[in-house]
């Protein structure tokens, strides 16, 4: 995957402008159900960025899968190129270390289509506290057909977390 310049990011559907990344009203389902692979995973600050890599910028791994049955599974993680260590960890600092480079969870899912959102109904994560949540996420879809999920959950004052996707198999032009 390739590395995602502020400007991509514009592109990839990150401005934070209410729906400029293109349609998602009726059919927001049908638009998102499929497998998706990562392409970005950034943070923004008060609507300009990137401002953070959570993940690194160089290839973050990732998988988002919505069925037509309305489940969900989504990993990523931090990759071998963004530092990650493919070893097993042996001490608890390496532990902490894996355990904070991945983020997954699953469940149902439903969209809101005059919201242009998805929302994930959590049964299983890594993180435990999101077992029994729901985890709202706005859509927009960018020209190139990439698929922004943005939110400011767990997020500090003004920043707000953005997951650029793309379809399994879409080439990747940026």
């Amino acid at each position: 995957m390739a590395s995602l310049s502020s400007a991509d990011a514009t592109d990839a559907g990150g401005s934070s402008g209410g729906g400029g990344g293109g349609e998602v009203s009726s059919g927001l389902r049908a638009r998102i159900v499929g497998d998706w692979e990562l392409h970005a995973f950034y943070i923004e600050k008060d609507g300009v960025g990137p401002v953070m890599w959570p993940f690194g910028n160089e290839q973050p791994v990732g998988l988002l899968l919505y069925t037509a049955e309305g489940r969900m599974s989504g990993h990523m993680m931090r990759s071998e190129a963004d530092g990650r260590s493919l070893a097993e960890p042996k001490t608890p600092e390496e532990t902490a270390a894996a355990f904070l480079s991945v983020v997954a969870y699953c469940g149902d899912f439903e969209v809101d289509d005059e919201a242009s959102t998805v929302i994930h109904h959590v049964k299983g994560a890594s993180y435990p506290n999101w077992v029994g949540t729901d985890l709202v996420r706005s859509v927009e879809f960018s020209a190139d057909g990439k698929m922004t999920l943005s939110t400011t959950d767990n997020c500090p004052p003004g920043c707000t977390n953005k997951i650029v996707w793309k379809k399994a198999g879409q080439e990747d032009l940026s």
